[in-house]
Order: C-alpha cells, then structure tokens, then sequence
C-alpha cells in the first residue's frame, strides 16, 4: 500500500531550499544536495540493520540527537 505522506528521492544531486533572497531562515537558501547513500534500483525498501535506525522527534533540521526525544 503506497504512502502519500512521502515522496522517493533517488541518489545523487539535485537543488534545495528557497531562490527568494528573503527567504525565513528556516526555508534555507538555495543549496545542492547529494543522496550518496546505497538505495535499492529494484523499487524495494531501504533495509537499516537492526538497532541502528532510530526515528526523531521533536528536534529540528540541526538538532543534535542528544536534544531530540525518541
């Protein structure tokens, strides 16, 4: 079943962030982006061993883990 809350980057580069000088802090400048993690090229899902992924929240973009609660 197909989630709609996400979208699939495949790996490499590619621009982020907002083109507007006026852009809030938060939106980040216009920057590049590079994926160099492995992905699978099958349409299969990422495989994390176990223990080793972890999902965040209540942190922001550059916060630390230390100040994210999990």
């Amino acid at each position: 079943m197909p989630n709609n809350n996400f979208i699939k980057l495949p790996r490499g580069s590619f621009l982020m962030g907002s083109e507007h000088s006026l852009a809030k802090t938060q939106e980040r400048p216009l920057h590049e982006v590079h994926i160099d993690y492995d992905t699978p090229t099958d349409g299969s899902a990422c495989k994390v061993d176990s223990g080793k992924g972890r999902v965040l929240r209540g942190g922001s973009w550059n916060a630390t883990a230390e100040n994210c609660r999990c």
